[in-house]
Parts: C-alpha cells; sequence; structure tokens
C-alpha cells in the first residue's frame, strides 16, 4: 500500500486501518492484528519515517544502518574480569 501525504495524515490512515482491525503488525497481513493504539502509533510513525517524512524528532530513514566496526574498537574495552 503506497504511503502518501503528511505524517500526521499517515497516522490518521493507520489509526482508521487500527480501528476497523486491519492493521497488522507484520508486512501484507503476515502479522497478528494490532490490539494496541500506542503499537499503532509507533507503526504509523515508522512507515512515515521510512517513507522520508519526519516525525516526532526523528530523523527520516536514509537506507543505512551504522554499524559497529570491531577493527577501531578499543581493546582495552572487553568484558571486565
Amino acid at each position: 500500500m503506497p504511503v502518501e501525504g503528511t505524517p500526521k495524515e499517515i497516522i490518521a490512515e493507520e489509526m482508521h486501518r487500527y480501528k476497523h482491525g486491519q492493521l497488522h503488525s507484520g508486512p501484507d497481513k503476515y502479522g497478528h492484528i494490532v490490539k494496541n493504539p500506542k503499537q499503532a502509533v509507533a507503526i504509523a510513525m515508522n512507515m512515515a519515517r521510512r517513507h522520508g517524512r519526519a516525525y516526532g524528532g526523528q530523523a527520516p530513514f536514509t537506507g543505512e544502518h551504522r554499524r559497529h566496526d570491531a577493527s577501531s574498537a578499543d581493546p582495552g574495552l572487553g568484558r571486565r574480569r
């Protein structure tokens, strides 16, 4: 389903789907039906962020993940014994 509009419109659309029992936690109806309104808002905000529309203080998703580079880590910061 294409995501269009402002973040407020996206959240309103997802809450509409939640209220009618059509919002699933996974992609394409593979997840369970969402029963918590807070989870519905979190899903809607995540969808808005992933489609380049920042909302709620988070930066838009750029498609790149930051990974911890083990080679640059300080060897003295391991587990304590």
